[in-house]
């Protein structure tokens, strides 16, 4: 079951974060928020068509999935994200939800973040939440080698329920002092290049490299969009020379 909306928590949502104006008229903020119940909705009434008065365009959803086993930090990353300070935090039970937004290349996206949890009994509730979502972040426990190689695992089980993975790999806890490492950067970094993700060491503790990271996968997400809609226009572009053809042979 997805969240439903607070009307005065998502009210801020129609705010450019850079100059504070509406970006859709004031008259349609309220059938907007009427009309939104759940996030599966998010995309038919979010778009970037609109923009505030400093220029800034429209609301654009992105959704990411954080997996990795339990304890490894990935609430707190999050909420060191939100809150931009540290934060303790017990362990997940089933899913729970964060939502970000950010500006990036003058364009604000609101990011919603599944917190899955890491427990084995939990994997049949979390697998409901893999598909359909724009990207993944793996996390693991710098200090904890096996929390390191469980990635695989997790890597396997999203790529179950999706074609393809666009991600990034945290190393958390990066903080620690190197008596307390168990997994090495190089390591990391070899697995990440093996995986095709690209890898960051993160410290919910410090703050290091976490909007980095982020950013990374959000731009990673454009790329492969910007990708696709250029082989589409290519094919689109040989069809219709095929055709021009066919009809100056029958002329």
């Amino acid at each position: 079951m997805s969240p439903r909306f607070n009307k005065k928590i998502w009210r801020k949502f129609f705010l450019c974060p850079k100059c504070n104006t509406n970006i859709i008229k004031e008259k349609d903020i309220e059938d907007y928020i009427t009309n939104i119940q759940t996030i599966e909705l998010i995309n038919l009434y979010f778009s970037a068509s609109d923009q505030g008065d400093c220029g800034v365009y429209g609301i654009i959803p992105k959704k990411f999935i954080v997996l990795g086993d339990s304890g490894v930090g990935k609430s707190c990353i999050l909420k060191r994200l939100l809150s931009d300070k540290f934060e303790n935090s017990t362990s997940t039970v089933g899913i729970d939800s964060f939502f970000y937004y950010v500006i990036y290349q003058n364009i604000k996206y609101n990011l919603i973040f599944y917190d899955t949890a890491g427990q084995e009994k939990y994997k049949t509730l979390t697998k409901t939440y893999l598909k359909g979502v724009d990207g993944v972040i793996f996390v693991f426990d710098v200090s904890n080698i096996d929390t390191f190689n469980s990635i695989k695992n997790w890597y396997k089980l999203f790529l179950n329920e999706n074609e393809k993975v666009i991600g990034v790999l945290l190393g958390n806890k990066s903080d620690i002092t190197e008596e307390y490492r168990k997994v090495e950067r190089e390591d990391a970094e070899l697995l990440a290049k093996k995986l095709e993700l690209k890898y960051f060491e993160t410290s919910a503790l410090t703050d290091k490299y976490i909007k980095k990271a982020i950013v990374s996968l959000l731009n990673s997400i454009i790329e492969e969009k910007s990708m696709i809609l250029k082989k589409s226009d290519s094919s689109r572009i040989k069809i219709n020379k095929k055709k021009s053809k066919k009809n100056v042979v029958n002329k």
